[in-house]
This record gives structure tokens, C-alpha cells and sequence, in this order.
């Protein structure tokens, strides 16, 4: 028969939950001899205490597997395994405590529910080796890592109160991980630089794994934490995951000029890109295909006027690249008086239909596309092809360049057709 012995940090956690009590005679010597020097931080458990815990405190175990498919240059040397180990017939996981009479507590990730595992069978085991089967679990969560359940046959002796109401404790903010352990960078499929820092956490023995993308205004992270034996591992899946994460290049004027001072943080489809501007004077955009440049007569420049880079794949000559296909400027963040240029790409034939229509009014020049006004969500639209790709004659393209504006509210037609007719005037394309 096995003697059980609580892991540390469960003995821990009790002696804060529980009462406790010093050791009789603490600090009172005998007489006639010399009185014991007092420990303030020495306590122990009160025999009452520990009682609870030796009959409400359990093991989590499940059976070892009967079968081992391996085969062996030689027989393995078990002896190595100490004695009680080697020969139970169960694996101990972890630990369970009576929160009443049919009920135990543990945690969820134990149980391994939802997942494919050769442990199916899980038990309890009382410090005297009596083993009870898990029966109905009555709580269950997965995020909050607990799991209520019953036993079969198990009835607890004695059980650990559990307080409905909490308070927490003084909070502490960590201000700040200090130095990174490792600084590296790593380019993802859309040539955008990504910073990676490791952070060593010296008290719980795990590591704080980063992943920043400069944008305007700051940056976006992707952050996991391991157990710093294992926190590598994850590596690999977070240069995967950043294939996949999308994000606007949004921001103010002011954080665009300094978003673009990033150097070699930049990412490749930045590389021809130009930006500047002054405060009520003008404002200036160049990039590889387009160029905009326009003074407050179109619509106001200051700090607080806002740009918006849209990105896509697309195919350049016999290359797929990662660039540039939409370009937003507005007056304001705070409202919707902009100009949009937007380079439309032919839909492949095996896209669904509603992408090959909207490609065919995008070509024919029918709604919105037609330079007409319209009005949707409070506020007033006009969308028209550029002058170089009117000609419904032209032969077919793998693009076309159209322009949008938008003013906030109900704007009169003539209004805001000077408005598209000025914003086509500051369009310049280079292809």
C-alpha cells in the first residue's frame, strides 16, 4: 500500500486557506531551561487541520497502459524507477479535494475532455490507496481550468468549506518584462517586418514570447507565455500565424509621417512610398502606382486628417505581390468627407458569381460606378472610373482605377460632382 504525499505547492495553497496554528509551546521555554528563541515566519498545521486534509484531499489517477507495443534491444532498467513508482498500477496526474460530501474539485486540464487520448479512465485515491472511480461530472470549464465531479461509492468524510464571495487581494501592475533575453525579426509571406521578444520570467520559470508589427499610431502583438523549457516550441507556429494576420495600415497624417521613419522595419511594399504634408497648405501621397496630391480646396489638411492603405495580392507580370490596391484620404478621423482610389483586379473565372457581377458593372460603368450621387448610412457617395479606363471599347483589362468621394450628411448632386471632378484632377497614375 502506497503512501500518499501531497505535492508541495498544494500543501502551500492549504496552509493560506486554512487556519493555522503554532506549535504549542512556541517560544515558551521549559522551566529551568532556556526559553526557545521565537520564529515568527515558523507555523505549522494544527493536528485539526491536517486532519481535514488527510481525509478530503485526494489523488488524481488513472491506470497505466497494459499493453507496449515496442520492442527493446535489451530489457529496460525499471530498477532505476524508484519502488513505489514502478509498481503502481496508476499514474498520478494531479489532485482532487471534497467541496462536499459527493462532490470533488480538481482541475479541467487533467481530464483531457474533448481530447483524443489512450487515458480514458480516471479515478480518485484516498492517502490509505483506496481508489474510486470518477463518475458524473457536475462543472466543467475548460477556460477556467476546474472540473466539479462525483465518485462512485465515494462518500468524504470531512470536506473544505468554499467561500461564495471573494475579495482580491492589493494588486500590483507589472510596469514593465525589463531587457528582452533575445531580440530577432522575422519576415513574413507578405514582406512585413515583424520584432520578436523573449522575456525571461525568473519567478514562475516561464518565458513571454512577442511578435510587434509597426503601424501607424504604434503597433499590433502577438504574444504567448511557456514554461521556459518549452517556449520555443511555439516559435514556429507564431511565424505561421503572422501569414495570416490582417490589419489596417490606418492612421492620422501625423502618425503616417512617423510611421514611415521606421527604416528597416518598413515592409517591402513600403519601399516607394512618399508622404507629406502641411498643416492647411497641402498634402502629398506617391507610391509606385499612383500619386495624390491636393490642398485644402478639395478638402482640409491638418494633423487630424486621416489616411487609410488598402492591401491585396495580385499578379504582376509573372510574380504574385503584396502591394497597394486601395488608397483613403479624409478631412477628419472624425467624419466621412474623403477621397478613395481603388485599384480593381478582374475576379479569376472560378470566383463565385457575385464577383464576376460586381467586375461587370465596374466595367459597363452601371450603379455606383456611373458618376452618379447616392446617399447610404447619413452620408452622400459618388464612384466613377478614372478618365483613362472609360472607353467601354478599350480591350479587356486585368484592372481598372476608380475614384469615390464621400461627404458626411445629405450633399446637393452638383456639390459633390465638383468635388469627384477636383479629386480626378489630383490623381496622377503610373500605369
Amino acid at each position: 500500500m502506497n503512501n500518499f504525499r501531497l505535492p508541495g505547492a498544494v500543501v502551500c495553497a492549504l496552509a493560506v486557506a486554512l487556519a493555522v496554528s503554532p506549535l504549542p509551546g512556541a517560544g515558551v521555554g521549559a522551566k529551568g531551561a532556556a526559553p526557545l528563541r521565537e520564529e515568527p515566519s515558523m507555523q505549522v498545521l494544527s493536528k485539526g487541520v491536517l486532519a481535514v486534509i488527510d481525509e478530503s484531499v485526494f489523488e488524481v489517477v488513472t491506470p497505466k497502459p497494459v499493453k507496449d507495443s515496442l520492442s527493446y534491444e535489451r530489457p529496460l532498467p525499471l530498477d532505476l524507477i524508484p519502488f513505489a513508482i514502478r509498481n503502481d498500477r496508476y499514474y498520478s496526474i494531479g489532485t482532487a479535494f471534497a467541496i462536499s460530501e459527493t462532490e470533488f474539485l480538481s482541475a479541467a486540464h487533467l481530464f483531457d475532455i474533448g481530447g483524443e487520448s489512450l487515458y480514458t479512465e480516471y479515478y480518485i485515491r484516498d492517502r490509505k490507496g483506496n481508489v474510486c472511480a470518477v463518475d458524473d461530472i457536475v462543472k466543467f470549464s475548460d477556460n477556467q481550468d476546474f472540473i466539479v465531479f462525483t465518485a462512485k461509492g465515494l462518500t468524504a468524510k470531512k470536506t473544505l468549506p468554499v467561500s461564495k464571495s471573494f475579495a482580491l487581494n492589493e494588486q500590483v501592475r507589472i510596469t514593465s518584462l525589463g531587457e528582452p533575453v533575445e531580440k530577432s525579426r522575422h519576415v513574413d509571406t507578405c514582406g512585413r517586418v515583424w520584432m520578436i521578444h523573449v522575456w525571461q520570467l525568473e519567478y514562475n520559470d516561464s518565458r513571454v514570447m512577442a511578435f510587434s508589427l509597426l503601424v501607424p499610431g504604434g503597433a499590433i502583438t502577438v504574444m504567448k507565455t511557456g514554461q521556459t523549457g518549452t517556449a520555443n516550441e511555439f516559435l514556429t507556429d507564431l511565424k505561421t500565424l503572422t501569414d495570416f494576420m490582417v490589419y489596417p495600415y490606418y492612421g492620422t497624417f501625423r502618425h503616417w509621417e512617423e510611421f514611415l521613419k521606421s527604416g528597416e522595419y518598413l515592409p517591402r511594399a513600403f519601399a516607394d512610398v512618399r508622404f507629406s504634408f502641411r498643416t492647411g497648405e497641402k498634402v502629398s501621397l506617391r507610391t509606385k502606382r499612383v500619386a495624390v496630391e491636393y490642398t485644402p480646396e478639395l478638402f482640409p489638411v491638418s494633423e487630424q486628417s486621416d489616411l487609410s492603405l488598402k492591401f491585396a495580392f495580385f499578379r504582376e507580370k509573372d510574380a504574385v505581390v503584396w502591394d497597394i490596391c486601395g488608397i483613403t484620404m479624409g478631412e477628419n478621423k472624425s467624419n466621412n468627407n474623403h477621397v478613395s482610389i481603388f485599384r480593381e483586379i478582374r475576379p479569376h473565372p472560378s470566383l463565385k458569381e457575385s464577383f464576376q457581377t460586381r467586375w461587370g458593372k465596374i466595367g459597363a460603368q452601371e450603379h455606383p460606378y456611373n458618376g452618379t450621387a447616392y446617399s447610404y448610412e447619413g452620408s452622400t457617395f459618388i464612384h466613377a472610373l478614372c478618365p483613362a479606363f472609360r472607353d467601354k471599347q478599350a480591350a479587356p483589362r486585368d484592372y481598372i482605377y476608380t475614384v469615390r468621394v464621400g461627404m458626411e450628411g445629405n450633399v446637393e448632386a452638383p456639390k459633390i460632382e465638383k468635388k469627384l471632378k477636383s479629386a480626378m484632377t489630383v490623381i496622377t497614375l503610373s500605369e
